[in-house]
């Protein structure tokens, strides 16, 4: 999008017979692959923008549950909190008596990792805590100089936010809520959990898709998580703009380390008990295969 661009792309593709094919394609400004995809996908209305979506199957005892972002919304202007919304859902599958959750976590790139543990307290009976530390691999941001924080903002960042070394190149961060023990819901979901991941499963979503999987407390199904299965590096980010050529880099600093038991996938990210591939013509055909599967193991 800034650098080295080409005047023209060559793009060599293969149809769904396994033919060769070869096409030349004129480059586009940014602006105008906006242009064309807002005609191309119109707007939703807001309402279904939203980012929990409940749904009950007729005639099965199954309650499917979808978040697009742990985060709040708006309708109309309202702002729909995350958590009350929630707290409705999980009513109305209480009330439904459903024996069965599929939770639908596919392509969500994460959020308030508060709202995913919120979620996590309807899932088990037990106290948990989701993440191990919250740990800074420095006491300074070098390049403050170049970001767009004010030096009362970053003053005011250093004094809020509580830090104890624990040696050169270690801060942790002492006072951030993600790391306290959280108590289950005074009434949890007791049946069959399922949850759908995919590689756009990522930050806060593997976050919890990680403590899930090491507690057990669900059957996956689908495809690896893009986010990593042992935390990530997010927040208390600082927008650096590049001195020669000016392009913004967005840098977090916080290391969130998930309170998982070890495995022998380091570096990977969540993997499904049930993996699930696609062929071109499922695409094609707007099969949801991670969805059969899900349903076939309930009958089963």
């Amino acid at each position: 999008m800034y650098i080295d661009q080409p005047d023209k792309y060559i793009i060599t593709f293969k149809n769904r017979f396994g033919e060769l094919g070869e096409i030349t394609m004129a480059p586009l400004q940014l602006k105008e692959i906006e242009s064309i995809s807002a005609k191309r996908y119109p707007q939703r209305p807001e309402i279904e923008q939203a980012n929990i979506k409940l749904q009950f199957l007729k005639n099965d005892p199954i309650s499917i549950l979808t978040i697009k972002e742990f985060d709040d919304w708006k309708v109309d202007g309202k702002k729909m909190k995350f958590k009350s919304q929630l707290k409705e859902c999980f009513r109305k599958i209480d009330s439904t008596r459903s024996k069965n959750l599929i939770i639908d976590l596919r392509n969500n790139d994460g959020g308030n990792e508060k709202y995913a543990l919120n979620l996590y307290s309807y899932l088990t009976e037990t106290p948990f805590t989701g993440y191990k530390q919250i740990d800074l691999r420095t006491n300074r941001f070098r390049y403050k100089k170049y970001s767009n924080t004010s030096k009362f903002e970053y003053l005011m960042i250093k004094l809020l936010l509580r830090r104890k070394k624990v040696n050169d190149s270690t801060y942790l961060v002492t006072n951030d809520k993600a790391t306290r023990e959280y108590q289950p819901n005074q009434r949890p979901f007791k049946g069959g959990i399922y949850i759908l991941i995919n590689g756009g499963s990522f930050s806060t979503t593997s976050d919890f898709t990680a403590l899930a999987k090491s507690n057990g407390i669900a059957t996956f199904v689908g495809e690896e998580t893009g986010g990593s299965y042992i935390g990530n590096t997010s927040n208390y980010s600082f927008l650096v703009t590049l001195p020669n050529t000016k392009i913004k880099v967005n840098i977090p600093v916080a290391r969130y380390q998930t309170n998982v038991t070890p495995n022998n996938n380091f570096g990977r990210g969540t993997i499904p008990d049930h993996k699930v591939q696609y062929t071109i013509d499922d695409i094609i055909q707007r099969i949801d295969k991670d969805m059969d599967t899900v349903l076939t193991l309930i009958k089963d």
